[in-house]
């Protein structure tokens, strides 16, 4: 039977070669046929690349009510407020994930990584965490944390960087690269604290760096409009997440919803962090939040032209401009534990933050020459601030 089909409807492939001889195998080559002469024994090539699937969102502790958004380049839904470990209420932070809220954010520096974990205890599923490296290096930040939250990981590694061109980002990239690999951290971010007016040009450093997911960021009224600049790159072009932190410094109490709502408008603010110590701030910021554009497509509440004017009164913006002082006195610094920390519960936080200050940056130093109040911006009265904290807290 093999051999009448060999002889009879066609020769197979060997003997096919074998009579025709090196004519048609040079003729195949070269006019480039040879692959399809052997066409039976080669798998069909497919007729297009099939285009990699977009990952899967993941979604925790969505309730109906709160909005939310995909945080950048991540897979993450966030909701568009989060909860910040400084001030941290246990019955607050609760309720706020009762309502929806699913990012939490934390640093050991901060004394209310305990609570944190006793508050998160069986509710871990619901939420996730973001570190803020304020001690030590990056391993041994995590593992610090680790061990007081009780967890084998957290979501976010947030290391800090405080002025231009003194980060190694390469080496930022590695010590992530590992705890990642040990499964002790998901995602890396970064956290931008310097005064207002360097704050845009590390938001340019750090989207430039192309190694981040998210951006933790001081954004206030003072700088929005110039660090909205540079955040639209971020946001748009490199597709990092957002988060706004001390966005409510240095505004009155009965202004923090107007200032959280302009911070929302825009789109480059993907989450509010804020420490809350009482449930009446809670309740203004969700309603703020749960009104803001989210995924689902609704609208942001409209915010008066007028409103970031008015909230540059009244309170110190840390601008920065009373750096001019000739002694070198941390009179910004001061100011922000005066009129930011104290008014908002966290005194023992400032007390101490005052008493990290080196001899030199402290209220010692004042000889009442009175440059900070001419160059104020809103004309506070800085040096009754700075005796005040030098009388509390020296």
């Amino acid at each position: 039977m093999s051999a009448s089909r060999s002889n009879g409807r066609g020769m197979n492939r060997r003997r096919f070669f074998q009579q025709t001889g090196q004519k048609v195998l040079g003729g195949a080559a070269s006019l480039g046929l040879a692959k399809h002469v052997f066409a039976e024994d080669s798998p069909a090539a497919p007729s297009e690349t099939p285009k990699p699937e977009k990952p899967k969102l993941e979604k925790r502790n969505q309730v109906e009510g709160m909005s939310y958004i995909q945080l950048g380049r991540t897979n993450l839904m966030v909701s568009r407020l989060s909860v910040g470990g400084l001030p941290w209420n246990n019955n607050v932070a609760r309720r706020a994930i009762a309502a929806g809220v699913n990012m939490v954010h934390g640093a050991s520096q901060y004394g209310s990584m305990e609570d944190q974990q006793r508050t998160l205890n069986g509710i871990w599923d619901k939420v996730w965490y973001a570190l803020k490296q304020t001690e030590g290096n990056m391993e041994s930040c995590v593992d610090k944390a680790l061990k007081i939250l009780q967890r084998d990981h957290v979501d976010f590694i947030l290391p800090v960087v405080s002025k231009t061109e003194s980060a190694n980002y390469s080496k930022i990239k590695g010590d992530f690269e590992k705890l990642r690999q040990a499964g002790k951290v998901r995602k890396l971010g970064v956290t931008v604290h310097s005064k207002p007016n360097n704050i845009p040009a590390i938001i340019r450093e750090v989207t430039d760096a192309d190694i981040f997911d998210m951006i933790l960021t001081m954004y206030q009224p003072a700088v929005k409009e110039k660090a909205d600049k540079e955040l639209n790159r971020a946001v748009n072009d490199k597709k990092i997440g957002t988060m706004s932190m001390k966005t409510l410094q240095g505004t009155p109490g009965e202004d923090h919803a107007a200032v959280a709502t302009a911070c929302l408008t825009g789109g480059m603010i993907h989450t509010i962090l804020k420490g809350m110590n009482n449930m009446t701030i809670l309740d203004t910021m969700l309603k703020v939040t749960r009104q803001a554009k989210g995924d689902s497509g609704e609208k942001p509440a409209d915010t008066p032209k007028n409103n970031q004017a008015n909230l540059l009164s009244g309170a110190c913006g840390a601008c920065g401009a009373c750096s001019i002082c000739p002694q070198g006195i941390a009179i910004s610094d001061i100011m922000r534990c005066r009129t930011y920390y104290e008014p908002n519960g966290e005194s023992l936080f400032a007390r101490r933050t005052y008493r990290e200050l080196t001899v030199g940056e402290t209220v010692a130093g004042c000889i009442d020459c009175g440059l900070c109040e001419e160059v104020c911006p809103r004309g506070l009265a800085i040096r009754e601030h700075l005796q005040a904290a030098r009388a509390k807290w020296a």
